[in-house]
């Protein structure tokens, strides 16, 4: 159980410009989501990739006091020319493997990338 859990997460298109959706902040939880995404015909044509930053607070008497993890690995640059819905590809899911997460997929197929970060309860 962690005081917080903070995660924000990014869609950024190749020209630059990004959107920043999917804020969670919560208190007193063990985990926690966001998503960040955009029409391909409300972004327009392009190559687009999304990012995740995620901060936690454990309780008083652990270390460290808190952590964080960014998961650049989330999408590859992806083509959305088509206007299609494009799926995680295995490269992307090796590129999240090669920066620490484990990465599986839940009963509808949808890939769920994690990664543990470490809290040592310090004696008292």
């Amino acid at each position: 159980m962690m005081n917080e859990i903070y995660q924000k997460t990014f869609l950024y298109r190749s020209d630059g410009v990004y959107w920043a959706q999917g804020s969670f902040d919560r208190l007193n939880i063990s985990s926690g989501a966001s998503n960040a995404s955009v029409l391909c015909t409300t972004g327009g044509p392009a190559t687009y990739h999304g990012r995740a930053y995620t901060s936690l607070k454990p309780p008083a008497g652990y270390t460290p006091t808190s952590g964080s993890v960014e998961s650049a690995g989330a999408s590859n640059w992806v083509d959305c020319t088509s206007g299609a819905t494009l799926a995680l590809t295995d490269a992307n899911i090796a590129q999240l493997k090669s920066e620490g997460f484990t990465v599986t997929k839940d009963g509808d197929g949808d890939v769920i990338a994690s990664k543990d970060v470490v809290f040592t309860k310090t004696e008292q």
